[in-house]
């Protein structure tokens, strides 16, 4: 007879920091640290009471770091899952969990490479990332090229080719507008979102219109046409309350007085 095999029935593992930054919702992070467009720094405060700062002693000698975390909004997980990209015959058919990088998971441990900017004490700060807010950090470890990079590695279902993504003049405009005025992440969202697989609204908040599609950001309103399969235009940037919305005292998110002020801008550039 064979020897029988032990199953542990529990793991303890304690966050060792907390992750800070400006992204707190899934939508506003990218898929991967890899391509994320923003120029924000991420921040990681190790916790007191350990001897964190000499095991971090050799680490700011590299370029790229491994964050092993939590996925600290999901209470729960599923064992089939549809990917947020793929092949075209994959786009409509679910994948195990196992299979993708889903948060949903049956233990929610994350792993993303994020580009290494600084250390100082029990602090580090990195640009590159994926994760949102608050997250638990678990562990930290060294990027190796040697080990870690495997160019001819195969991709299975995921689709490696994104949309290419113009933004027309008026869009720029107008998204320059809303990051000079405390909007600064809604081109990193627009990004994000419409790369891969834009037009399905099952996944996102995007529905069609006479011109094109239309994607939705908090209370904003993105029109964006398809030029071919592999490529479409932002045409233009445009508030998401009616008139009469913006008529009424009422503002449960706190941003009329900046539709306003940028219905007024168009106004004036017209």
């Amino acid at each position: 007879m064979g020897r029988e095999t032990k199953i542990l029935t529990s793991v303890s593992i304690q966050p060792i920091g907390i992750f800070s930054c400006s992204k707190s919702q899934p939508f506003s992070a990218a898929r991967q640290g890899s391509v994320d467009r923003s120029s924000e720094f991420g921040h990681i405060q190790l916790n007191p009471g350990f001897d964190f700062e000499q095991a971090l002693t050799g680490l700011q000698e590299f370029s790229h770091i491994w964050l092993l975390y939590q996925f600290h909004n999901n209470s729960h997980w599923k064992p089939m899952v549809l990917p947020p990209r793929g092949t075209e015959s994959r786009l409509e058919k679910k994948v195990g969990v196992l299979a993708s990088r889903s948060p949903y998971r049956p233990n929610p441990i994350g792993l993303s490479c994020v580009r290494l900017e600084k250390v100082e004490g029990r602090q580090l700060w990195v640009s590159a990332f994926d994760l949102l807010d608050a997250t638990p950090i678990i562990d930290i470890k060294p990027y190796l090229t040697y080990a870690d990079s495997f160019p001819e590695a195969s991709l299975g279902w995921v689709d490696p080719k994104p949309f290419a993504i113009e933004l027309s003049a008026q869009a720029q405009q107008q998204i320059e507008f809303l990051r000079v005025h405390g909007l600064p992440e809604i081109q990193n969202f627009i990004l994000n979102q419409l790369e891969y697989d834009p037009c399905n609204c099952k996944k996102k908040r995007v529905k069609p219109n006479p011109q094109g599609w239309t994607l939705a950001y908090r209370t904003w309103r993105i029109d964006f046409s398809k030029q071919s399969n592999s490529s479409l235009c932002v045409l233009e940037i445009r508030s998401g309350y009616s008139a009469e919305e913006l008529s009424q005292t009422a503002d449960p998110y706190l941003d009329k007085p900046l539709h306003l002020q940028f219905i007024a801008s168009i106004a004036t550039r017209s």
